[in-house]
């Protein structure tokens, strides 16, 4: 189903939302699964290989690769084939994860200026995918890069991209990750100067069916630190929003108090995070890769002026900001249209003259 937002402000309210529901209120029931043999025979195969292709930056698929995976967005709810697609994914991010770490790197260890942890860092990023209203596959990808503590935005890279492959619970990543790689690789190819020390993801880490969410897929694919920031609670290992749950939320006064999400198991996913002392609902905020929980949680407060945290917040409304306006430019194009082919009409029934089609205009990637 589609989520619109539920925790903005009616001023915030737009013509935009997550395609399904929002990936970070994801379920996946789907069991913990090892990697299976890979048999290059099966069209299974394709699309997995398609979708690792996607993940390491390859943008340059086959036709057929490209066929396969536009027939997976129209049958992706009725595939014979969805348990397979879904065990070569799940085998996919279990090999990822060999590679996550969940401790404070030596790139974050250098933040460290005195006694404030956060005295050396200077640039914070921030990403999210905003989807037209109706539309499952035509996105806004964001990255916005803020300055370090000001918060001041220093840049933004956006684009409007296609989201062809499948979405499922528990592997948005697959979807999602290739889009927000080429927003990073942009500036760090052509203003590198710029590349953030950190991102905050709109989305889970380490909070997931797997241990291995957007965040930490988006960390590991481009080696930089990264902290998941989700609007509304994964259910995994015991973690529900039920009466005790609610009852820890009232527990949360002021901007800056948490409480640790603890499952069944006794293993601590993350914190559920007051932003601000006016906001009720907290976000949820998980390790996502080369940082650790306590320093993600420090961090995340000192970039939050309301219950969203800065960067995750300006990637949404700028992303949500450039597909108005590029809806506003179409309705703007079509108006003229339609006046230019009243005239036209007028002036074919006068001079026998063929009406021509009017192209369409051109968008830029950034908003001016």
């Amino acid at each position: 189903m589609a989520a619109r937002y539920p925790h903005m402000d009616s001023d915030e309210e737009d013509l935009h939302y997550r395609s399904y529901s929002d990936h970070d209120t994801d379920s996946d029931s789907y069991p913990e699964a090892t990697k299976p043999q890979k048999d290059t025979s099966d069209v299974n195969y394709l699309v997995g290989e398609l979708s690792t292709l996607a993940i390491k930056g390859n943008s340059s698929n086959s036709p057929e690769e490209t066929s396969v995976a536009n027939s997976w967005t129209v049958h992706r709810n009725s595939h014979p084939e969805l348990d397979r697609y879904k065990a070569l994914w799940a085998g996919e991010q279990l090999e990822l994860k060999e590679k996550l770490s969940v401790e404070d790197s030596l790139e974050v260890l250098g933040w460290k200026k005195g006694l404030n942890p956060f005295g050396n860092l200077k640039l914070v990023g921030g990403v999210d995918i905003s989807f037209i209203k109706g539309d499952e596959v035509n996105a806004c990808a964001m990255l916005v890069i803020l300055e370090y503590p000001s918060l001041k935005l220093l840049h933004q890279e956006s684009a409007m991209v296609e989201l062809t492959l499948p979405y499922i619970p528990g592997f948005l990543a697959f979807r999602e990750v290739p889009f927000l790689k080429d927003r990073l690789d942009n500036v760090i190819k052509n203003i590198p100067e710029l590349t953030p020390e950190v991102i905050l993801v709109d989305g889970n880490g380490v909070l997931h069916t797997r241990g291995f969410g957007l965040a930490s897929h988006l960390g590991v694919m481009s080696n930089i630190p990264t902290i998941g920031v989700a609007k509304k609670l994964f259910a995994v290992d015991g973690l529900y929003k039920d009466d005790r749950h609610m009852k820890s939320i009232e527990s949360l006064k002021k901007g800056g108090d948490s409480f640790k999400l603890i499952g069944t198991s006794g293993k601590v996913w993350g914190v559920a995070f007051k932003g601000e002392d006016k906001v009720y609902n907290p976000v949820y905020v998980s390790v996502g890769h080369k940082i650790s929980l306590a320093t993600a949680e420090e961090l995340v407060f000192s970039c939050s002026r309301s219950r969203i945290p800065e960067p995750v917040r300006q990637a949404d409304l700028r992303s949500r900001e450039f597909i108005r306006k590029l809806l506003r430019s179409k309705q703007s194009s079509s108006s003229k249209g339609k006046k230019q082919n009243k005239w036209d009409s007028k002036d074919k029934a006068k001079h026998g003259g063929r009406q021509n089609s009017q192209s369409s205009p051109r968008y830029k990637n950034n908003l001016k």
